[in-house]
């Protein structure tokens, strides 16, 4: 009996730390399924089924979570323990006072987009610090798989991710369902019938366009600029989700409310404007990327290169023409200085011809003659001798050709004088 008693006791004392890891393992279980039908007592009443089992997923998620860290540090059992003792008590407890809190409903409305935009805002700025680093250099002391996934053999400034990252990130995506879904949701009361599809369009302007500019933000923008307007349309989206996602939940089980009908007539005006003014944003990115930039730069650089050229062939095209008027111009100069010398040769014959005409006589070559006075005079009065003898016998019998070519040829007044 004694024997027996003993092998009991052993038997017991050799099963009892697998008993406690049992009764841990079933704590934890149980303190899971709490948390799991709190999530559906509080959301079901306002929350579409899909949208509960995002939420209820997302606590499936953190369960597991909270068992891998666990189990990485070494304090599974433990941590299970504990973990499983505070769910159960939360739920046991300050889950029915969180019930009759006047603000239990807007509070439970708000949690997951809240929850969610903290934790992309956590993971934006997280990894955008990690990817200062362009180039990932691993560590070939390490040849954990883990470590690999997780990014701690990334050689950066500010670490890898580490599993706390990781978890952030699988959060993240399951309440995105949820407020993927409620944004959905709301868009499709606000869209014609038939047109639900336009529902879809608008969830980039929400919660993928928050999603897209943190992605951006974090691996994209590369300038001032574009910084300022990824960063600036990522806050602009996460408060269109939230905004959305609370007016869904307020419009099931509130619709009649005051503050459902001032949240819908605001998301109606507000949400149409976020959707459009990232299309607008957009463009203002591509505008304003480095790329784009360049190209501008080069562009307005070959124009003003091509509005010099033109200048100068400008410039050489009125050169070509003054070139040309100033040769026309000294040709017709020579030809001006040429006729005027041809002018001064004509007259100074002309001028010749006439004195000869008028000296038919002779006169005018006895007056300038180098001769002496005296012999000048008698030659003078000898000429005038035979020209009265010649117009005696032209009186006789004269014509009136022979007396124009005398007066012609022998003014009177040259002869008087």
């Amino acid at each position: 009996m004694t024997a027996f008693i003993e092998g009991v006791l052993l038997a017991v004392l050799l099963g009892l730390p697998w008993l406690i890891r049992l009764a841990a393992v079933l704590l934890w279980l149980t303190g899971g399924a709490l948390a799991i039908e709190a999530i559906r007592t509080i959301y079901q009443p306002f929350t579409p089924p899909g949208a509960v089992f995002a939420l209820q997923f997302a606590v499936i998620f953190l369960l597991v979570a909270w068992a891998g860290v666990l189990l990485r540090r070494g304090r599974l059992w433990g941590g299970l323990t504990v973990g499983g003792l505070v769910l159960v008590l939360l739920v046991r407890y300050a889950f029915p006072w969180f019930l009759g809190w006047q603000y239990a409903s807007l509070v439970s409305r708000i949690f997951p987009p809240a929850l969610f935009a903290l934790g992309l805002m956590y993971l934006t700025f997280r990894l955008r610090f990690l990817h200062k680093q362009k180039e990932y250099p691993m560590n070939e002391k390490t040849n954990s798989l883990i470590d690999t996934l997780l990014g701690r053999d990334v050689e950066t400034d500010h670490g890898g991710l580490t599993l706390g990252d990781v978890i952030v990130l699988m959060l993240d995506l399951v309440l995105l369902l949820y407020t993927g879904w409620r944004s959905y949701d709301f868009l499709t009361t606000s869209v014609p019938q038939g047109y639900e599809i336009l529902a879809l369009v608008g969830l980039w302007g929400l919660d993928l366009g928050a999603v897209a500019w943190s992605l951006v933000w974090i691996f994209g923008s590369a300038s001032k600029y574009q910084d300022w307007v990824s960063m600036f349309f990522f806050v602009f989206d996460l408060v269109g989700v939230v905004l959305t996602s609370l007016t869904d939940s307020l419009l099931y089980g509130q619709a009649d409310g005051v503050l459902s009908v001032t949240l819908k007539a605001i998301a109606v005006v507000v949400v149409p404007l976020i959707v459009v003014a990232n299309v607008v944003a957009g463009f203002i990115y591509h505008l304003t990327s480095p790329q784009t930039r360049e190209r501008r730069a080069k562009r307005k650089a070959e124009h003003e290169y091509r509005l010099k050229m033109m200048q100068l062939r400008n410039m050489e095209r009125d050169l070509a023409y003054a070139e040309a008027y100033l040769l026309a111009r000294q040709e017709i100069l020579d030809k001006s200085a040429a006729m005027a010398k041809i002018k001064i040769m004509q007259d100074q014959i002309e001028r010749q011809t006439r004195l000869a005409l008028r000296d038919l006589t002779g006169i005018h070559g006895l007056t300038t003659a180098p001769q002496a006075g005296e012999e000048r005079l008698a030659e003078l009065r000898k000429r005038l001798e035979t020209i009265q003898a010649q117009q005696l016998v032209s009186g006789n019998g004269h014509t009136p050709e022979a007396d124009a070519g005398g007066a012609a040829a022998n003014p009177p007044d040259r002869f008087q004088e």
